[in-house]
């Protein structure tokens, strides 16, 4: 009962922005139910998305796994978290356990083709940027010919793969721009 109180207290905590309490919150709840998986994935979502402790969003996402290796959303968090530390490598290695354990095929791709698009961000050569970004247009591509489009969350997917490909198109025509004039000026 401690701990589904704490949890309720947590996520009012996360919802006020205070953070602080909120995490306070999860550690309370997860020491009371320190066996439960979809609350250690839950407490991961915020450590990664609401603060850049991402060495502890990884421990709880690996501790929600050993829990239970069927948690589709704890795998998918642990790959959100390799993906936000820019290891793309381990990212797609948990996506595609992810895809194993029922997660759609167009999904996993969307997923892989916005940790492509950020990553560009971090590259300094600009061939570099350029084959992220080609990568990511490619797996935009595959995810939305297996979209199936049945509403819910492959509606919202297909929103993502549409913003992302419109996203990638216009940064991919600026940066192969940029490497025509530098090859030129050359």
């Amino acid at each position: 009962m401690v701990a589904l109180r704490a949890y309720k207290a947590a996520k009012v905590y996360a919802d006020k922005g205070d953070i602080k309490n909120a995490i306070a919150m999860y550690e309370l709840a997860i020491e009371d139910d320190p066996v439960n998986s979809a609350l250690h994935d839950r407490f991961s979502w915020l450590l990664l998305n609401r603060t850049e402790q991402y060495d502890y969003a990884e421990k709880i996402s690996k501790k929600a796994i050993e829990l239970d290796k069927n948690n589709c959303d704890a795998i998918v968090g642990l790959a959100l978290v390799y993906y936000r530390v820019g290891n793309i490598l381990e990212g797609d290695n948990c996506i595609n356990q992810a895809e194993l354990k029922g997660r759609t095929y167009s999904f996993c791709n969307l997923r892989k083709a916005i940790a492509r698009y950020h990553k560009e961000k971090t590259e300094t050569e600009i061939n570099d940027k350029i084959s992220l970004l080609e990568d990511a247009q490619g797996k935009l591509e595959n995810a939305e010919k297996r979209n199936k489009n049945n509403g819910g969350y492959d509606a919202k997917n297909l929103s993502d793969i549409i913003k992302y490909q419109d996203l990638t198109r216009a940064k991919l025509s600026i940066l192969r721009a940029k490497r025509t004039r530098m090859s030129n000026s050359m």
